[in-house]
């Protein structure tokens, strides 16, 4: 087939002879197919169309204007932007006190429609529309009409302009990365059609000739495929040229596999978050405030507005669904004029829709992560699905008409930095040799310059025009990354693109993987670090030969790398092979783990170059998982020279992995080497109705049913589903697995997989449950769990009233939704109680999912509910257990907890309790079973104080969640001058208002609750409040939220009080209410919390540890009032508890943290874990307190176990004591439990050991309980323990020994010496009463430390002479 001339010039579009040597045409299919086999073409593919990748930031990642620069170079510099265009009049390209271009420079610039020109500092500006075809929405020139070119350029290179904002928001100077480099912009990006590939490949081809230093692309690049994705073709093309591309990683996350431009020779970057947020207030009618995530630039007019739904504004009852998510033309007019709107969000730019028929303003409910603050055209804010699903209750239960109010948006300081929800994920789809994104940068709420042409939503009606704007994407994180490769450029101009990618790869931040659940798939190296990487000290050099190689490693042949390398003479067969596992020189390293029962073996080889000092010498440290061995030859590089190549090899051995999972290792030579090891899942690309390949493993001796029977389980569920989502399809087995593990794989969607997700292939989690107040739809992708269970309950108190509590798993008590929440919950910004404790509310693990078990009712728990509870919750499959509740202690085999919990922990299920309220008394400790984690409660550094001044002028500091004004100076009455009998104790009947009105009472503790107290004064005609301890109270304060002004006062202020009101006739008191109060010393260990030594097993140290449980704010059912008191309407989202059932779920949440690091930890190795890497010492560094000992004296192990828990250093303890079911069963024997009793713990028949002496010593616990007879002339014990190595590979421990009093401690051996991970020692201490005289029941305390490097594995001592 052939084309005359005319033909041939007519389809011809753009001819590319610059680097390219290609041209663009239009082709029919047959054409195109019959072309590409010409032997002189080396490559035809289709035109694609790509996607744009959607100031404080710079500070913010440590780059301030004031960092070293080297000006001279830097303005030489000229960063090339393939972008949506330019706005050349921004102050951000101003070319004051700029120079010519360099010389080298050889672009060029033309005056277009709109387009002023270029000047000095923008020295550059051409687009291409190669189709011909004109937009209807944007102009033919390099003007900027999106304003996307605008903003990424003056992020990466933009002037310091002062005073920029968004409508006063972000206020500061707003500059780039490296001000004093020049901009060329290339459009390639239009409004209507986006950006094409063959505009692209001119852009590049034009930007490489033009002499650009380096290329920023804010631009999709989707296809996997190297050699026929324009992106990686042009960006190859550049490198060869020296010159490097920095590209956005895509803002599809966070699904996995969703990371765009991905070859190897293109920095690809993901977004993360900076510290700051815009939020909005929304008050409610109520006089509840709540908050959300927006810009919103309105300032209210009115106090209030009507509130209304969008369901229940729709026009009629065809457009109800529409109306929800408000949708245009389904709401009538008339019902939304003037009103405030609520809806779900179904699409963006619905702010327009309300707007636009009369609304005042919107709240949008958002299921997603609220991380990325939307510009609102009207006041508007975005909220997520809890409060979103109290806004809709009040609408809908208010007895007046509901309104609200929306503020102005505010910014808030957040913590930082995260990786941004929508950035995308790996692992690579390109290739699992290479790990992507490479590298992090600030990506969210990014102000910078913005075009005039259009509004700041771009939406119908927007009358918002700024020349600065926010805007989130890893489009606005690639530019950062930019502007740091320019800044490394300025100091190293020789150096390759290679050269300057290690550079800032090696040097970046780490990033936390348990905040960042994808870890390095997510963040890559880490978050950058611009100063660092000016000086890394080494680097891994490239060039294109070692692409080539690694192109051949992955199987792309000679003709195929035609498009790339320009000839079809590439043969992979003849070049030499590239060097180890990937054939590449990368600063990251990727291997595959094989799930079979083979070891995965890999060996990577690298060259690193010295541009650091010499001679210097870099020593290797290795920080590897469990079940991975990592050995790099030679450990040291010696260096002698400048410029000098060394190179050395990295051989990873991976065990097989059961599972799909991540495994981090970090290798540092001054520089990190990120090495990801990963069980590649079984997913479909693409899958519509949320459809992906699971793997479900299954136990087989546990596998009743036929698969086919549990997917049809499944279609059940899917078909109670149908209603609501049409799209949802029958689950589907794709294969069955029989041999190498027992399972199937299946095509399921996410709802199917969380309704039905089976624990330990055997019950499911409950997605659909019905009762009072509780429907299906009230369990969620969060939520994915709810159960009640009331017979036992009901049997001994008759039917559940349903008007005073819910006979389903809805709370009506607050206990277990600020437990769970205090454990599990989301992250939630701007929380407090009545504006107390305002910060970030958020669960230890919050991004766990949460199952909940009813079992506590208005009269209490009973054990028949309890024990049903636990053992449904492990056949479901739960990871941890929390327990806040508790009783008498009891000897194990008839304590229906520790029997529960001994099958839990069997099942490799994590289960902490709260030690009990009965403190400071001793031996009141509770859930003292040794495979339990016993919680006692602590004080965190914040308070809410109060100052009560009496009429003389004396003053003291008391406790309450009061937050109205102070009071003034008002009468003062105690006992008999306001009541009767029993009114020292304000109870019920007792206060006559005569005596009472208008005054202030003051209260004993004892006999009712103190917010009842404070009811009783209130209905009396009371003004306020003072509720005073006695001597068995002593010192602690309680806040609570009294419904009148109120305040807790110490024992010894009470004293004051009583006898300052007993010398005059007239006393009297005010109450000042000072908010909340930070920086107190702590943690304190807490007078209510409940003492060891353990009654039932004082082998044992009892409690474990301890954690925050005073003044706990987490969240709390909107029914139910902050007191629980019936005269209490108020209703808050969020209250302020104390208790050790708050310090349980904090230990819940850490444990369910260490469990997803270490997720073949058995729960003793997670307790052990969080017990020796306990502290000790509060904020100043004294030894911790304990407020109900005499003068706050230090906290022993009876109050506080081995100290406050610690989740960084628990995250890698060094060494922990793992204990087996058979050790804890022998522990039993050791008590010398009956064959029976045995067997009423474990569920099953056990023989207790006779050829062993037992001692209860000997279990493998991380604390020494030792127990001396006061009479007894030898008083020694020796115990065993076993301690499993799971830090560095190769260390060893030295022994530090603080001796109780009266105690002589030794250890054999003294050191420990580890070669392996995963390696188990064992030692043997001796303790040795030294006699002298000791009452019954004295105890001393001491602590035994295994110390390598920064590791201290601390064990407490506590010796009790009985």
């Amino acid at each position: 087939m052939s084309l005359d001339d005319d033909d041939a010039k007519e389809s011809i579009v753009y001819s590319y002879t610059k680097y390219f040597n290609a041209f663009a045409a239009k082709l029919t299919k047959v054409e195109a197919r019959e072309l590409s086999r010409h032997d002189k073409v080396l490559s035809v593919f289709p035109n694609r169309y790509h996607k744009l990748h959607t100031t404080k930031s710079w500070d913010f990642i440590g780059l301030p204007y004031t960092a070293k620069r080297n000006f001279k170079t830097e303005r030489n510099i000229v960063v090339g932007l393939l972008d949506t265009g330019i706005t050349p009049q921004s102050a951000s390209f101003n070319d004051n006190g700029f120079d010519p271009p360099p010389k080298t420079w050889r672009g060029t610039c033309g005056h277009f429609a709109n387009f002023s020109g270029c000047n000095n500092k923008l020295v550059g500006a051409r687009y291409f529309k190669l189709d011909g075809n004109p937009d209807p929405n944007d102009i033919l020139s390099p003007i900027d009409v999106d304003g996307h070119g605008t903003h990424t350029s003056s992020t990466l290179a933009g002037n310091e302009v002062p005073d920029a904002s968004l409508y006063g928001l972000a206020r500061g100077a707003a500059r780039g990365g490296v001000p004093s480099a020049r901009v060329a912009m290339y459009k390639v990006c239009w409004a209507s059609s986006g950006c094409s590939d063959m505009d692209l490949l001119a852009a590049f081809e034009a930007a490489i000739h033009d002499g650009v230093d380096l290329i920023s692309i804010s631009i999709g690049g989707e296809n996997a495929n190297y050699v026929s994705d324009a992106l990686a073709i042009g960006t190859f093309h550049a490198m060869k040229n020296g010159i490097i591309t920095v590209a956005s990683a895509g803002n599809d996350g966070p699904s996995s596999a969703t990371v765009g431009n991905t070859a190897p020779w293109i920095l690809t970057v993901a977004a993360s978050g900076i510290d700051r947020e815009f939020r909005s207030k929304v008050k409610l009618g109520n006089g509840i405030t709540v908050s959300g995530v927006g810009v919103n630039t309105f300032e209210p007019k009115e106090k209030l507005y009507p509130l209304v739904s969008g369901a229940d504004a729709a026009k009629n009852s065809g457009t109800k669904e529409n109306a929800r998510y408000c949708l245009d033309g389904s709401m009538d007019p008339d019902k939304v004029k003037g009103k405030v709107v609520y809806c779900q969000l179904g699409m963006w730019g619905v702010d327009s829709i309300v707007k636009g028929i009369g609304g005042k303003g919107i709240i949008l409910q958002s299921g997603q992560y609220l991380d990325a603050a939307q510009i609102f055209m009207a006041p508007g804010t975005m909220v997520n699905v809890t409060v979103g699903e109290a806004i809709d209750e009040y609408i809908h239960s208010s007895k007046s008409s509901p309104s609200a109010v929306i503020s102005r948006s505010q910014e808030v300081k957040v913590p930082a930095p995260f990786i941004a929800s929508f950035s995308s994920r790996g692992p690579n789809p390109g290739s699992d040799r290479v790990l992507k994104p490479d590298i992090a940068a600030p990506g969210i709420d990014i102000l910078a310059s913005y075009t005039p042409l259009n509004s700041l939503t771009g939406l119908k009606g927007d009358t918002q025009y700024s020349e600065f704007s926010l805007m989130s994407g890893t489009s606005m994180a690639c530019p950062h990354v930019a502007g740091v490769a320019a800044y490394v450029k300025s100091f190293h101009p020789n150096w390759t693109p290679a050269a300057i990618k290690s550079a800032i790869l090696t040097t970046a931040k780490p990033m936390s993987s348990r905040v960042n659940g994808d870890a390095e798939f997510a963040y890559g190296a880490g978050q950058i670090n611009p100063q660092r990487a000016r000086n890394p000290g080494l680097v891994y050099d490239m060039d294109a030969m070692f692409y080539i190689q690694f192109l051949c490693r992955e199987g792309y042949n000679g003709s195929s790398l035609a498009v790339l390398v320009g000839s079809k003479s590439i043969n992979c067969s003849k070049l030499l092979p590239g060097l180890g596992y990937d054939a590449l020189n990368y600063p990251t390293m990727q291997l595959s783990v094989k799930n079979d029962q083979e070891p995965t073996v890999a060996v990577f080889r690298r060259t690193v170059t010295n541009v650091g000092p010499s001679p210097s010498i870099f020593n290797a440290t290795i920080k590897a998982p469990k079940g991975v061995e990592i050995v790099v030859k030679p450990m040291s590089l010696s260096f002698t020279r400048p410029s000098q190549k060394l190179t050395f090899k990295v051989v990873v051995k991976a065990k097989p992995l059961s599972s799909p999972q991540i495994l981090s290792v970090t290798a540092t030579m001054i520089l990190r080497i990120s090495l990801l090891l990963l069980a590649l899942l079984a997913t479909s690309s693409t899958a519509s109705m949320d459809k992906r390949m699971y793997v479900v493993h299954m136990d087989k001796a546990k596998t009743q049913d036929s698969y086919e029977n549990m997917i049809n389980s499944l279609t059940e569920s899917s078909t109670q589903e149908q209603e609501e989502d049409q799209e949802t399809t029958s689950p589907k087995i794709i294969y069955v697995y029989e041999r190498a593990i027992s399972g199937f794989a299946a095509k399921l969607s996410t709802k199917q997989v969380l309704c039905r997700y089976r624990g330990h292939g055997r019950s499911t989690f409950p997605c659909t449950l019905a009762g009072t107040k509780f429907s299906p739809e009230n369990c969620n992708k969060k939520l994915i769990g709810a159960r009640a269970f009331f017979k036992g309950y009901e049997a001994v108190a008759g039917r559940i009233n349903e008007t005073v509590d819910y006979r389903s798993p809805r709370d009506s008590q607050g206990h277990g939704t600020h437990t769970a929440a205090t454990a599990a919950g989301s992250f939630v910004e701007d929380a407090s109680l009545f504006g107390l404790a305002k910060g970030s509310a958020a669960g230890m693990k919050y991004t766990a999912r949460i199952a909940a078990y009813k079992v506590c009712w208005r009269l209490g728990c009973t054990n028949a509910d309890l024990l049903a509870a636990i053992d449904q919750a492990v056949a479901d499959g739960v990871d941890v257990l929390s327990l806040s509740l508790g009783g008498v202690a009891k000897p194990f085999y008839s304590d229906n907890v520790a029997i529960a919990s001994f099958g839990a922990t069997q099942n490799g299920v994590f289960v902490s309790c709260s030690a009990g309220n009965s403190g400071p008394s001793s031996s009141t400790v509770d859930n003292n079973a040794p495979w339990i984690m016993t919680v006692a409660a602590s004080y965190t550094d914040r308070s809410f104080p109060t100052t009560v001044k009496l009429g003389n002028g004396q003053t003291f500091e008391g406790a309450s969640l009061y937050s109205g004004k102070a009071t003034r100076q008002l009468p003062l009455v105690y006992g008999a001058t306001a009541g009767g009998p029993g009114a020292q104790y304000c109870i019920s009947g007792s206060l006559k208002k005569k005596l009472v009105k208008g005054k202030i009472v003051v209260c004993e503790r004892g006999l009712n609750g103190r917010a009842q107290k404070g009811e009783q004064v209130k209905m009396a005609g009371g003004a306020g409040m003072l509720v005073i301890n006695t001597d068995k109270e002593g010192e602690e304060l309680f806040a609570d939220p009294h419904i009148l002004p109120a305040t807790s006062l110490g024992a010894s202020a009470g004293k004051v009080v009583k006898k300052y009101m007993n010398s005059t006739k007239k006393p009297t008191a005010s109450i000042e209410f000072r908010g909340t109060a930070y920086g107190l010393p702590a943690p304190k260990v807490a007078a209510f919390s409940s003492r060891g030594p353990s009654s039932v097993g004082p082998d044992v140290i009892k409690p474990d540890v301890t954690a925050p449980g005073v003044n706990i704010l987490a969240a709390w059912p909107p029914m139910v009032s902050p007191t629980m008191l019936k005269s209490d309407n108020r209703s808050v989202p969020y209250n302020i508890i104390s208790g050790t059932s708050m310090s349980c779920p904090h230990v819940t949440g850490l444990a369910a943290l260490l469990k997803s690091a270490h997720k073949d930890w058995s729960p003793a190795a997670i307790k052990s874990a969080l017990m020796t890497t306990a502290y000790v010492l509060d904020s100043q560094k004294a030894p911790i307190p304990d407020v109900g000992s005499n003068n706050s004296a230090p906290a022993t192990p009876f109050a506080f176990g081995s100290g406050h828990v610690d989740p960084e250093s628990a995250s890698d303890p060094g060494l922990i004591y793992d204990i087996t079911t058979e050790d804890y069963l022998n522990y039993l024997c050791s008590l010398n439990y009956t064959a029976s009793q045995v067997a009423q713990v474990s569920g099953k028949n056990y023989t207790c050991p006779d050829n062993t002496t037992l001692q209860p010593g000997d279990l493998n616990y991380p604390s020494f309980a030792v127990n001396f007879i006061r009479s007894g002339k030898s008083n020694t014990m020796t115990f065993k323990r076993t301690v499993t190595n799971v830090g560095s590979p190769s260390c060893a421990y030295t022994v530090q020994v603080e001796e109780p009093s009266g105690v002589s401690v030794t250890l054999e051996p003294k050191m420990l010496s580890f070669e392996n991970s995963g390696q188990q020692l064992t030692y043997k201490v001796s303790f040795v009463g030294l006699g002298g005289q000791h009452t019954r029941g004295s105890s001393s305390f001491g602590s035994i430390v295994w110390v390598s490097g920064t590791y201290r594995v601390r064990s407490p001592i506590a010796v009790t002479w009985q």
